[in-house]
């Protein structure tokens, strides 16, 4: 009998499991966990998306493919959440990566 499995992301809250990020986008966002946020002077650092195209749609779209990967990844849950307030222009948002719990509002 012949099959085929595939690996898909799991379903996470708020997070439609057909998205997921690129290679680029993981090691990105991996390095941004290693170097700044995991850092106890993390706290205070914020990184700053900006997308070529100024679209609200992109950042959401951008913010939906971190969080798959970043919730469902083997060393542990992470978030990504939005630091709201910051009168960014569209395609914009400033960020902050933090360990996920069950919790958390999005």
């Amino acid at each position: 009998m012949a099959h085929t499995i595939t690996v898909v992301p799991r379903a996470v809250a708020g997070v439609p499991s057909s998205i997921s990020a690129t290679a680029e986008e993981i090691a990105e966002l991996e390095r941004l966990w290693t170097e700044l946020f995991s850092q106890p002077v993390g706290e205070s650092n914020m990184a700053h998306y900006v997308n070529e195209t100024p679209a609200k749609a992109a950042v959401a779209q951008y913010k939906a493919r971190a969080n798959s990967y970043l919730r469902n990844r083997p060393e542990g849950a992470l978030n990504l959440r939005e630091v709201r307030r910051q009168n960014l222009p569209d395609g914009q948002m400033k960020f902050v990566i933090t360990p996920y719990t069950k919790d958390q509002a999005e």
